[in-house]
């Protein structure tokens, strides 16, 4: 995937082969079994079955060969389900798909914003440091943290699928979790971690996205809101993993908060003894200025 170009990565397609792996009845009877001898051969054979044709087996077995001697769990399954669906391309051309180490070579794939916090960089610019799921590629499912200033968020607001002006502006940072577009993986930025500079929308993306964030308008006659609450979906309490409109992962709990000393919503994801109010108002500190965009 080294060599795709944002407008080709095929997510739907990708999350169509994951789904097969995740589902595929030999896959499914090895859980919680030892992948030893005829058992792991077995599971070379499931990951075979389910793949797209074509793909090289001798690659496909040893990008499996990890698992070897290892118990066969679920969360095993799902991390080379993500691994293989997503390096399809590399699987053709005979190479092995390992688990991301270092990043070689300049490489666009796809991702989704999954959490976020107000923060201020080293240079004093104020944004957003966004939790970002890489969905296929050499690190697929590995998630990395990134800093965006407001700035440059607002000018890229419409190629993510927000409106330029009327109802579906972007209004508050949060509403970008949820979302989805390809970034440019770089060596250049990928210490220890993945890291990107350029950002892309292709225009399914933009179609998805733009869905999404006509739903959280919550007109009546298309997505009216799922709990009957009236205020945008930036100020509420319910996360994504209860409504599909959801800004954060987790719901957010009552407690009294140090900082003001009222009782307010509390993100059970943050540490911080602070009110999610207060929280906005002491935005986290980015330290490293060379993973920020201009």
């Amino acid at each position: 995937m080294g060599k795709t170009s944002p407008s080709r990565i095929d997510l739907k397609r990708i999350i169509q082969c994951r789904s097969r792996i995740e589902q595929q009845e030999t896959l499914l009877g090895l859980l919680d079994d030892r992948l030893d001898g005829a058992y792991f051969e077995e599971c070379v054979l499931g990951f075979v079955d389910a793949l797209p044709k074509g793909l090289s087996r001798r690659a496909i077995r040893s990008s499996l060969f990890p698992l070897l001697g290892e118990i066969f769990t679920y969360e095993k399954l799902r991390e080379y389900a993500w691994r293989l669906a997503g390096n399809i391309p590399r699987l053709k051309a005979g190479l092995v798909v390992l688990a991301w180490v270092s990043q070689a070579s300049k490489e666009w794939v796809p991702v989704q914003f999954i959490d976020g916090r107000p923060a201020v960089d080293a240079k004093g610019r104020r944004g957003y440091f966004y939790r970002v799921r890489i969905l296929a590629g050499s690190p697929a499912l590995m998630r990395i943290w990134r800093f965006l200033p407001k700035a440059t968020l607002l000018y890229f607001a419409p190629q993510f699928g927000f409106s330029r002006f009327g109802p579906g502006v972007l209004t508050n940072l949060t509403e970008i979790v949820g979302l989805q577009c390809v970034v440019e993986l770089d060596p250049k930025y990928s210490r220890g971690r993945p890291g990107f500079f350029n950002m892309s929308v292709p225009a399914s993306m933009r179609a998805r996205n733009r869905n999404l964030l006509r739903q959280r308008l919550h007109l009546p006659d298309v997505f009216p809101c799922p709990n009957g609450y009236v205020y945008p979906c930036f100020d509420c309490h319910v996360g994504y993993r209860d409504c599909p409109c959801g800004v954060h992962p987790r719901n957010f709990e009552v407690g009294d908060c140090a900082e003001c000393g009222k009782r307010g919503w509390f993100d059970p994801a943050r540490v911080e003894p602070f009110c999610v109010s207060c929280a906005l108002q002491k935005p986290f500190h980015v330290r490293v200025n060379d993973v920020n965009l201009r």
